[in-house]
């Protein structure tokens, strides 16, 4: 650096320290008590229809068309004291590198502030919003002028920054409208794809236990004709038989009580109309394998005691092979 240029710099800091003082830099904003009307604009600048030029440190100087996407744009803000937050587009005129900890800033009233970062819990923060700054630039590449994508770390990179109130370019403006309105239009059309992905799923779905619960009554039907088979077969007098259903008794203290069980007894006979059985009672199940409660009576299955050894007559229809 030459000695001019460092006189420079040295000749700046000197003045902003006698125009601002050195208690309001490099400090936790919501440390300081500030009037925020006396730095506020009185215009709304829409990023959309404005440029910003923005120069780096190293010297490249760009067109910024955007604060974050297109369409989702990102409002910055500088935290100058506590509870007073300055819009980047509708208070700033421009932003200007002091050194890599300070900037100063004019605002569109005229005034102008002392911006720096500060300390806060070992960590070294920015009064900026964002601690980096998402960009669409306008570039001017081999293929013409195209919007681009980019992020600049305001206190590392930035040398410059003017919010212009000059509208873009006629041929910039209408690439820039056409290119946002089709990255848009494509955004709408990935949600209306993604909306008929997510129907056609629900709809596949609700085909598919469709599909299952009509495979497992045609199941079931199979079963309880091949059962029904099997019961009014005479061949088959002797095997042993189930019918499911509730179990009632009185426990020990004669309540009420009744659980999901099965009746099991032995095929004794099977009526000429092949719609009535005989049976002799064996015993009584349940899925845990006792009853629930100390019985003091026997369990019943319907109008039928689990009493070993009686016989009953019923419908064929309620009774199926143990273990089928």
């Amino acid at each position: 650096m030459s000695f001019k240029n460092l006189s420079k710099i040295i000749f700046i800091k000197a003045i902003l320290l006698v125009t601002y003082g050195c208690s309001s830099i490099n400090v936790n904003p919501n440390s300081k008590a500030v009037d925020c009307s006396l730095y506020k604009g009185n215009q709304i600048i829409k990023d959309s229809k404005h440029t910003s030029r923005l120069k780096t440190k190293d010297g490249r100087v760009f067109d910024v068309i955007s604060f974050g996407r297109l369409e989702n744009q990102t409002p910055l803000s500088i935290h100058y004291g506590r509870g007073c937050y300055l819009d980047l587009l509708n208070d700033v005129s421009h932003i200007e590198r002091v050194d890599d900890k300070q900037q100063k800033v004019t605002l569109r009233n005229g005034s102008e502030i002392l911006i720096g970062t500060y300390e806060l819990d070992e960590k070294l923060k920015s009064p900026y919003s964002h601690q980096a700054w998402p960009l669409i630039i306008a570039d001017e590449g081999n293929k013409g002028i195209k919007y681009a994508p980019k992020v600049i770390h305001p206190f590392k990179e930035l040398e410059r920054l003017d919010i212009r109130n000059k509208p873009l370019a006629d041929d910039i403006h209408k690439v820039f409208v056409t290119q946002r309105d089709n990255e848009v239009d494509a955004i709408r059309k990935a949600n209306e794809e993604y909306k008929r992905q997510v129907e056609a799923f629900r709809l596949a779905k609700i085909e598919q236990r469709k599909k299952e619960r009509e495979q497992e009554r045609i199941k079931q039907q199979e079963l309880k004709k091949r059962n029904r088979e099997i019961i009014s077969n005479r061949s088959n007098i002797g095997i042993q038989i189930c019918r499911n259903g509730m179990l009632t008794y009185k426990d020990t203290g004669y309540r009420n009580r009744q659980e999901p069980g099965q009746l099991i007894g032995f095929l004794e006979d099977v009526s000429p109309d092949k719609l009535r059985l005989k049976f002799s009672v064996h015993s009584h199940a349940t899925p845990k394998g006792h009853l629930k409660y100390y019985a003091s009576t026997i369990p019943q299955l319907g109008n039928f005691t689990a009493e070993r050894g009686a016989v009953y007559w019923d419908k064929i229809q309620n009774w199926h092979p143990c273990g089928n």
